[in-house]
C-alpha cells in the first residue's frame, strides 16, 4: 500500500511538472518584442529608435482611456521581412526606405480617403501613395526650409521685434532673399549700420555685432554631407511642374524634359546656397574644407547652435539634434521657405505660381502609419480603431500631443490662438489660417482648444466647450509648446506649403543619381554654366533611365 502511494505521488508530481512546462512563457523573446504580446489587441511594428518611447506613450494612453492593451515592437533591421512573415496588423515605416518594394510584396493595404470621415480627411499631398491608391497615414508632420533663431535676427538688427522683417523674408522673391544673404555677409566682414531692402521695405543693421550675432561667420550651416537639405530644395523644382506625387509617378520622358527650366533654377540655387557657408572657424567655401576634414553633419549642427550661421537648411525634426549640441539653444526658432529663381514660364503645375512657391515651406511626414492587408481580421479592426481614436477623439489628440509634441495632419489653431490672430496687426503668416486650412484639406482638427489640461477637463458651459467647439468645428486645436513646430503649424494652417515630392522619383534617382552628381562639384570653388548644364542633364537622364 505504501509503495502504491509513493507511485501515485510520483505520478502527480510528474503531471504537475509537465503542466508547468507546457504553460511556461518564453523567457528569450525576439529583440524588441512586446512583453505581453499574447494579451495585446495588436502590436505596432517599427524600426525607429526615436519613435520607440513615443509610440509606447501613445499605447499607454490608449490603454488608460479604453482598457485595451497594445504592444510596440522595435526592429533595428529586418522590419520588412518581419512584416512579411509575422503578419502584424500595423506598422510605421520610414519615408526614406524603398517603399515601392513593400508595395510590390503586397504589404500595404489601401486606405480610403474617408477613413477619418469627410471632414477630417488627409490632404492629398500628405498621403503615402502609389499609383492612384493611398497606403500610409502621416504620423507627424515636419517642415523643410531655412531654420533660424529669431533672437539671432533681433541682435543682428538691434531690435526686439523682428516680425515685419520675418514676414518680408517669407514673402520676398529669390533675388531679394539672396540680396539679403549678401548684405549679411558684408555686415559680418565689416559691421556697420547699413541698410538692406527686403520685399520693398528697408531694414538697418545694428552698428556693431552684439549678443548672439557676435560669433557669425557666414549665412548657411551646411556640409557636403547635407544630402537631405539638397533634396528638400529639389521639391520646389518638382512642385513647379507637378502638383502631386501621382503626377510624378505617371510622368513620361517629355514631362521630364519640360521640367528643365525648373531644374536649372534648382542648380542655380544649389550653387548660391553652397557659396555662403559658415563654419565654426570662419566662412567656408566649396573645396577641400567643405568636402573633407572634420566638417561633417554634426559640425554643421554645431555651427548653427553655436551662433556661427544665421540659417540652417533642414527639417524641423532636426531640432532634436540641436538640443544634443546645445541644451540651452532653440527657445525661439522659426523657419523660412527655400526659394528658387523661378520664372513664371517655369511654373506650369495647376494651382501654383512662382510667388506661391517662394512663400511656402515643404511639409511632409518622415513616418507613415500603414496597415497590413494580410493581418488577422480582429487585430486589423482593433488597429484601425486605435488610429481613429488617436486622430479624432479628444483624449486621443491629447495623447498625440503628449507623445509626439508636433503637428498632426488634422491640426488647427486653438480657439484662443485664432482670437489673438484676429486682434493682431503684425501681419503674421498665421492670420490667413482659417480660410486656407480648408482649401488644403487641413480641416477637422484636434481636440478641444486650449492647454492639454483643458482638453481633458473642459466642461459644458466653459469657454473651451459648447459654442467654442462649434466655432472650431467638430474638434479644435491643441497647444504646441515647441517654437519651431508652431512655426511649421502656421505655414500649414495658412496654406503656405507644398508637399514633399522627391520621394516619388525612382528610388535609384535619390540614392545614386542626385547625391553622386553633386559629389563631383563640391570641390569646385565656382560653377560655370557648363557645370550647371551638366548637373541638369544628369538629373534628367537619371530620372528617365529609372522609368525603364
Amino acid at each position: 500500500m505504501k509503495i502504491n502511494k509513493i507511485i501515485a505521488l510520483a505520478l502527480v508530481l510528474a503531471l504537475l511538472l509537465c503542466l508547468c512546462g507546457c504553460n511556461k512563457k518564453d523567457n528569450n523573446p525576439s529583440p524588441g518584442s512586446s512583453a505581453a504580446e499574447a494579451t495585446d489587441e495588436f502590436v505596432i511594428y517599427h524600426s525607429s529608435k526615436e519613435l520607440d518611447s513615443l509610440l509606447a506613450s501613445a499605447a499607454r494612453a490608449y490603454e488608460n482611456a479604453t482598457g485595451k492593451k497594445i504592444g510596440v515592437k522595435f526592429y533595428e533591421s529586418g522590419l520588412a521581412a518581419a512584416a512579411e512573415t509575422e503578419n502584424p496588423a500595423i506598422y510605421v515605416v520610414d519615408s526614406g526606405e524603398d517603399l515601392s518594394s513593400w508595395h510590390e510584396k503586397g504589404l500595404f493595404g489601401e486606405i480610403s480617403n474617408e477613413f477619418f470621415g469627410s471632414e477630417a480627411g488627409v490632404p492629398s499631398g500628405l498621403w503615402m501613395n502609389s499609383g492612384a491608391g493611398n497606403y500610409g497615414i502621416p504620423l507627424m508632420l515636419e517642415g523643410y526650409g531655412y531654420i533660424f533663431d529669431r533672437d539671432m535676427l533681433s541682435d543682428l538688427f538691434g531690435v526686439e521685434d523682428v516680425s515685419d522683417l520675418v514676414s518680408d523674408l517669407r514673402e520676398c522673391s529669390y533675388n531679394d532673399f539672396m540680396g539679403f544673404v549678401s548684405a549679411v555677409e558684408t555686415y559680418i566682414s565689416a559691421p556697420s549700420a547699413a541698410s538692406v531692402t527686403v520685399n520693398g521695405n528697408e531694414y538697418t543693421f545694428a552698428e556693431a555685432k552684439t549678443g548672439r550675432a557676435q560669433m557669425l561667420s557666414g549665412v548657411f550651416a551646411l556640409t557636403s554631407e547635407s544630402s537631405r537639405a539638397y533634396e528638400y530644395l529639389m521639391n520646389y523644382a518638382l512642385a513647379a511642374k507637378f502638383g502631386e506625387r501621382n503626377e510624378i509617378s505617371a510622368a513620361a520622358e517629355n514631362d521630364v524634359t519640360g521640367a528643365k527650366g525648373a531644374f536649372a533654377a534648382a542648380a542655380q540655387a544649389l550653387d548660391d546656397l553652397t557659396s555662403h557657408v559658415a563654419g565654426t572657424g570662419g566662412a567656408i567655401g566649396r573645396g577641400e574644407d567643405f568636402v573633407g576634414g572634420d566638417y561633417t553633419y554634426s559640425a554643421a549642427i554645431d555651427a548653427f547652435t553655436g551662433g556661427f550661421a544665421l540659417f540652417y537648411p533642414g527639417s524641423s525634426l532636426d531640432a532634436s539634434d540641436f538640443k544634443k549640441s546645445s541644451v540651452t539653444f532653440g527657445e525661439n526658432l522659426d523657419i523660412l521657405p527655400m526659394k528658387l529663381p523661378l520664372s513664371e514660364s517655369d511654373v506650369t503645375a495647376s494651382g501654383t505660381s512662382a510667388e506661391k512657391l517662394n512663400r511656402s515651406i515643404v511639409i511632409a511626414s518622415r513616418y507613415y502609419i500603414t496597415f497590413n492587408p494580410n493581418a488577422d481580421a480582429a487585430a486589423a479592426s482593433s488597429a484601425r480603431d486605435f488610429v481613429k481614436w488617436l486622430y479624432t477623439e479628444a483624449e486621443g489628440m491629447a495623447a498625440y500631443s503628449e507623445a509626439f509634441g508636433g503637428v498632426a495632419f488634422n491640426y488647427t489653431e486653438p480657439l484662443e490662438g485664432r482670437r489673438a490672430q484676429r486682434n493682431a496687426s503684425s501681419g503674421s503668416l498665421s492670420t490667413e489660417n482659417e480660410t486656407a486650412s480648408a482649401e488644403n484639406g487641413a480641416s477637422g482638427g484636434a481636440a478641444s482648444s486650449g492647454t492639454l489640461d483643458s482638453i481633458l477637463s473642459s466642461s459644458p458651459g466653459s469657454e473651451n466647450s459648447g459654442a467654442a467647439s462649434a466655432e472650431n468645428g467638430a474638434n479644435g486645436g491643441y497647444v504646441i509648446s515647441d517654437s519651431l513646430a508652431r512655426a511649421v503649424a502656421r505655414y500649414y494652417t495658412s496654406g503656405n506649403w507644398i508637399p514633399e515630392l522627391v520621394s516619388s522619383l525612382p528610388f535609384g534617382w535619390r540614392s545614386d543619381t542626385f547625391g553622386k552628381s553633386l559629389t563631383d562639384y563640391w570641390n569646385k570653388p565656382a560653377w560655370s554654366e557648363e557645370d550647371r548644364e551638366s548637373l541638369i542633364s544628369g538629373w534628367m537622364t537619371g530620372w528617365t533611365e529609372g522609368m525603364r
